[in-house]
């Protein structure tokens, strides 16, 4: 009759507890079960010049119970669930059974609809001792119980307690209350699976636009801090960086690429370093969301292996920054490169609006500001403006509406009383900070653009112009 195997999966910081059990069973099944531990020199484990995982799976191949020590929650257990899932592969005929040894008040997650063993507790010790030496439930396969003891015996009572006695020292030392980790910011824990991290480190995923999808769509949301307040949004097991992104881009319609937001490619950018091994020299200036004096940086401040699955995790914290005050004038667009028209040079009534949008199209501009005598502010024209005052216009859809509409121009658009936010920006002077200047833009209603002018008012020449998407 073949002898059948446990083996005891433990973190080695558990090992005082893994060697009780082990003597135990060694001293009261008779020497007839042979168990595999590796932290313990008295019994099986990993010997010297070979492989420590190519041991692990043969002594797993062969096992017909596993062991499970589960001390505190909190600690990283991957390794013990790495185990665990090639103790029970189901393409394995072998049948193992895992029997979790629970020390504290909190389950492994994998079983936490299994009955554990509660090693705290006599009556549950007994139970788990009972069926041990007297059952068969464990061994099915040996067809009859490791002793020859009776199950109501005192024998199995006396081992219990005994084995409850032994744990208790060891098991005092978890009885402080347990580890609670408390990010001081918002943090995610994302997830790249096997598949997604082999493609992100090939040479496909070498490249930007193969990058960005990779993280967009296969990074998942397995862990989170803080997030709903910041987000604004419930996630759920399936939830991927790729929502984050679309719900941000909901938010903020016009600010950039919806595909790449200046957030989400530093993000990427940190991710891919992370995944190569690298250090992280810096992390670019991309803020998540930006208010006066503050701005919410995206930081990848570690990673760990995920040793079940051959994934990775990395922890990403939403860091919230006192910025050095930005002077305007290093942000701003100056007046020299600044896409816009001044209708003192050419009249308003001289701008045809299909020639005005349709160069506005071409050089991909949402809007084009209107100054007037000697470079004051004076509009702001949105492409969007443009496309509702030609459909208003041509509402009665006859010929000659049609040859109207041709001839409407931007002066015709300006005098319309329907477009009052023609009229709807903030200005600031040279000596101003970015700070200050959205908080101008924001005492605004709907405001989306900060004029820099000579002076901080309105009647003096523009120098540099500030749309919204520049404090993101």
């Amino acid at each position: 009759m073949t002898m059948p195997t446990v083996f005891i999966s433990h973190r080695h910081a558990d090992k005082d507890i893994a060697q009780t059990v082990a003597e135990f069973i060694d001293r009261h099944s008779g020497g007839r079960a042979k168990v595999f531990c590796s932290s313990s020199k008295d019994f099986e484990g990993v010997v010297a010049g070979q492989t420590i995982e190519g041991t692990l799976k043969q002594a797993l191949a062969a096992s017909d119970l596993v062991l499970l020590i589960f001390t505190v929650a909190t600690e990283d257990w991957s390794y013990c669930m790495y185990e665990c899932g090639l103790a029970t592969d189901p393409t394995d005929q072998k049948e193992t059974r895992v029997v979790v040894l629970q020390c504290g008040a909190i389950p492994p997650k994998p079983y936490v609809d299994h009955l554990s063993v509660e090693l705290h507790d006599l009556e549950s010790i007994t139970r788990f001792v009972r069926t041990f030496l007297t059952g068969t439930e464990y061994f099915p396969k040996r067809g009859e119980p490791l002793t020859g003891f009776q199950a109501q015996g005192p024998q199995v009572t006396e081992f219990a307690a005994e084995l409850h006695q032994n744990l208790a020292a060891n098991l005092a030392r978890l009885d402080v209350e347990e580890a609670k980790e408390r990010p001081a910011s918002t943090y995610l824990c994302i997830e790249l699976d096997r598949d997604a991290l082999d493609e992100l480190q090939s040479e496909q995923g070498q490249s930007d636009e193969d990058a960005v999808r990779i993280v967009r769509d296969r990074a998942r949301v397995v862990g989170k801090s803080y997030a709903h307040a910041l987000f604004g949004f419930l996630f759920d097991a399936t939830t991927t960086l790729g929502r984050v992104v679309d719900e941000w881009t909901a938010d903020h319609p016009g600010a950039g690429s919806p595909a790449l937001p200046a957030w989400f490619g530093s993000l990427v950018k940190q991710v891919r370093a992370v995944a190569a091994g690298k250090i992280q020299e810096k992390v670019d200036w991309a803020p998540y969301r930006a208010e006066p004096g503050e701005a919410i940086i995206p930081f990848v401040a570690g990673s760990r292996t995920v040793p079940s699955t051959g994934g990775l995790q990395l922890h990403v914290y939403f860091m919230p920054m006192s910025p050095r005050p930005v002077p305007v004038v290093e942000r701003m667009i100056p007046l020299d490169v600044m896409f816009h028209r001044n209708l003192a040079e050419t009249p308003g009534d001289t701008i045809k609006l299909l020639d005005l949008r349709a160069e506005m199209e071409a050089n991909a501009r949402s809007r084009v500001p209107m100054l007037g005598e000697e470079g004051r502010a004076r509009f702001i024209v949105h492409r969007s403006m443009i496309d509702a005052f030609l459909v208003r216009s041509l509402a009665t859809a006859n010929s000659e509406a049609m040859t109207t509409a041709r001839d409407l121009t931007v002066h015709d658009l300006l005098v319309d009383p329907t477009n009052e936010t023609v009229r709807t920006f903030a200005v600031v002077d040279p000596s101003a900070d970015m700070d200050q200047a959205l908080a101008v833009m924001r005492d605004v209603p709907g405001c989306q653009d900060v004029f820099v002018t000579t002076d901080g008012t309105e009647q003096s020449a523009v120098v540099g112009w500030l749309t919204n998407t520049l404090f993101l």
